[in-house]
């Protein structure tokens, strides 16, 4: 994860000096010469002065988890996974001599609480995958032909979310990365962005999807990879211009990522990346100091009574603590696989329920397809109806014998003459007795009678006289009335 809105700030800073594509990154990065390249910062490629070549250092998990990830769903349970397609991709990005992947090893003291959420929360969707796995076996059962949309997709976001990088996936990625480059790949200790912390120097270049690389101080060169439209795109971060920014140095750039919310522990409440970058700025007022000095003002003008003990210890001294045992991931593994094995099955059913019906798409009851003119107005009179069409039939089936024959003729479209019908003459209503009684509600300004009201009023008392009881029109007794009052 790293640093709490870390990205999000850093991209409202603008501090991208370049992105690059798979063949530009190899192109930028793999020259191996002893000539520093242009705009560039701190030197990316090519051999320093002491003669000690720099080095591509990538946190390949916090880079292509997703990717590892789809590789594990696809592969087969009692076969090894298929890295290929990956090794592939990595072959064409980076240069095969200096590229130094790293991967996470061990549980640490340091993490153990941050790793046992998480556990937590694995376990959580362990049992709701279960339950939907159940759910979709009963509706097999029970002679359901196929659940909706809406199940399936959150069955796939279970799937997805089920599945781990566990030891046995990082054994056998590390093998296939051993044999495809030159350089042996590394699995840390502990966390693969500490281990690049503490390895690299101001000559490498570190790729990682973490942002808690980028506030190690030695670290120079920070790339961090993105996908576009399926491609991967590698955005150069100038650290430098950063720190101009945010107004900061390096060794305040290391406190900020302390107090700012990580993996280790949580920041202050309403003390984000923002908020502590304002706050810092007022503690500089007072001149330079260290980190420890940094750290102690911080927490006084915050009024706060934590350490960030545990942060401190990592950021600070690169120091993790103690291995832990792996954690115990058996049962729900198990309980994992039983589920996929489950919800297979069941769909196999499904299908079966559904006979030869389900293998097309049939025609949908509110859509009526016009082959003559496909491109049917609105209000245009369809020439054939939902009825006329066997639904039962797929679309890749012959066309239905009702759809084979031309259009009728339209019976009301001939050139000939009809006498217009008369139109009988409306009966006045007369006012209910209810109507009659209803009363005005109280208050000055409804007493008073608009305009409208006074003219409806004495149009219905003049067809109400009439002898003939016939209606007149309204228009034309607004009319007359008009004229009359002018004449008064």
């Amino acid at each position: 994860m790293g640093i709490k809105y870390f990205w999000k700030y850093l991209a409202s800073l603008n501090v991208v000096e370049k992105k690059l594509g798979s063949v530009d990154f190899k192109r930028e990065f793999g020259d191996t010469d002893n000539t520093t390249p242009k705009r560039v910062p701190g030197g990316l490629q090519g051999v320093d002065r002491e003669g000690h070549q720099s080095r591509i250092y990538v946190d390949i998990l916090g880079c292509f988890y997703t990717e590892i990830i789809r590789y594990v769903e696809r592969s087969q349970p009692t076969r090894p996974y298929d890295f290929a397609p990956l090794i592939h991709n990595l072959q064409s990005i980076f240069p095969e001599d200096r590229t130094v992947f790293v991967l996470d090893g061990a549980l640490t003291s340091v993490k153990s609480e941050t790793s046992m959420k998480r556990h937590r929360e694995w376990a959580k969707v362990v049992d709701e995958l279960d339950k939907v796995a159940a759910t979709m076996e009963q509706a097999a059962d029970d002679g359901k032909r196929r659940m909706p949309k809406s199940f399936y997709e959150k069955l796939d976001r279970l799937v997805r979310r089920s599945i781990i990088v566990h030891d046995d996936v990082k054994t056998q990625l590390a093998a296939a990365l051993k044999k495809a480059f030159k350089v042996e790949p590394v699995m840390a200790p502990g966390e693969a962005d500490v281990f690049i912390g503490r390895a690299a120097t101001d000559l490498d270049i570190v790729v990682s999807g973490d942002s808690d690389v980028f506030c190690y101080k030695n670290i120079k060169t920070r790339v961090r990879p993105t996908r576009h439209r399926g491609q991967y795109v590698f955005n150069v971060l100038d650290k430098s211009l950063a720190l101009r920014k945010m107004g900061l140095n390096a060794d305040d750039l290391v406190v900020l990522a302390v107090v700012s919310g990580n993996d280790y522990e949580s920041n202050i409440p309403g003390k984000a990346i923002v908020t502590n970058v304002k706050i810092f700025l007022k503690i500089k007022e007072k001149g330079d100091m260290s980190n420890e000095a940094m750290l102690k003002e911080y927490l006084k003008l915050c009024q706060s009574r934590r350490t960030f003990a545990v942060a401190k210890r990592v950021f600070f001294n690169m120091d993790e603590g103690k291995v832990l045992a792996p954690l115990d991931r058996s049962k729900e593994l198990r309980k994992r696989d039983k589920s996929l094995a489950l919800t297979s099955e069941a769909r196999a059913l499904l299908v079966a329920n559904r006979g030869n019906s389900g293998n097309e798409y049939l025609f949908k009851a509110h859509w009526s397809p016009n082959p003559f003119r496909p491109l049917q107005s609105k209000d245009e009179i369809p020439r054939y109806t939902p009825s006329t069409i066997d639904r039962t039939t797929p679309m890749k089936c012959p066309v239905p014998p009702a759809l084979k024959v031309s259009p009728k003729v339209v019976t009301f479209d001939d050139d000939q003459y009809q006498e217009p019908k008369e139109v009988p003459e409306a009966k006045a209503v007369k006012p209910s007795s209810k109507a009659k009684a209803k009363r005005a509600p109280s208050g000055r300004s409804n007493r008073t009678k608009t305009v409208d009201d006074a003219l409806d009023e004495v149009v219905s008392q003049t067809v109400m006289n009439r002898p003939d009881k016939t209606v007149v029109r309204h228009a034309d007794f607004v009319e007359r009335d008009v004229t009359r009052r002018r004449r008064e």
